[in-house]
């Protein structure tokens, strides 16, 4: 039984903020064509702010940082795909949309931007573009915590009813992370499945 789009995306989201927190977000927004660190400025700080208080549940201030990220600098990666995970979890998927497309375009091999974007697409039934942009985050030689996205990945084959592809991706998730909770529940559920 397939899931109503929309219904993913909660679940899929406290992944990537988990994600997020284990990875400190490491994208290559703060890095050159070299892989240099470049120099923080007020949108660094402004994300950072972000994703603290989403980690601790206050929507809205992590909604003001990220609006005031993505106005300091509309190019950075990051911030673009902070507000489309906050636009996400209000309901406001044109938005979210806007800005996972922009935060796409600017920074096409980011992991994290590639994960986020994938539990959008899945949240709203685009389920092979999903699954495009999770193996992209987790076959990322810039991903720290691959097991996120095959573990969302396999979440989102589970919503579309695809059991046997959705174990899978759990598996290799667990294979990279065998402790890691969230695969181990999902796959603990796609047992007693099709």
């Amino acid at each position: 039984m397939k899931n109503k789009p929309g219904s993913f995306s909660r679940g899929a989201i406290a992944l990537i903020v988990s994600a997020c927190l284990i990875t400190a977000c490491t994208s290559t927004e703060n890095r050159d064509s070299s892989g240099l660190t470049q120099p923080d400025g007020p949108t660094s700080t402004y994300t950072e702010l972000a994703k603290g208080y989403l980690s601790v549940g206050n929507t809205s201030a992590a909604f003001e940082n990220a609006e005031k990220a993505v106005k300091a600098d509309n190019s950075n990666a990051e911030a673009h795909t902070i507000m489309g995970l906050l636009l996400q979890q209000t309901g406001d998927e044109k938005n979210a949309a806007k800005h996972y497309t922009r935060a796409k375009k600017l920074s096409p091999y980011d992991p994290f931007v590639a994960n986020a974007y994938g539990t959008y697409l899945c949240s709203n039934g685009l389920y092979g573009e999903a699954d495009k942009e999770f193996l992209a985050a987790a076959t990322s030689p810039l991903n720290t915590s691959p097991w996120v996205a095959l573990t969302n990945a396999g979440l989102c084959y589970e919503r579309n009813g695809q059991y046997a592809i959705a174990r899978q991706r759990v598996q290799s998730a667990l294979n990279l992370r065998s402790d890691f909770p969230q695969a181990r529940s999902a796959m603990k559920r796609l047992r007693g499945k099709g």
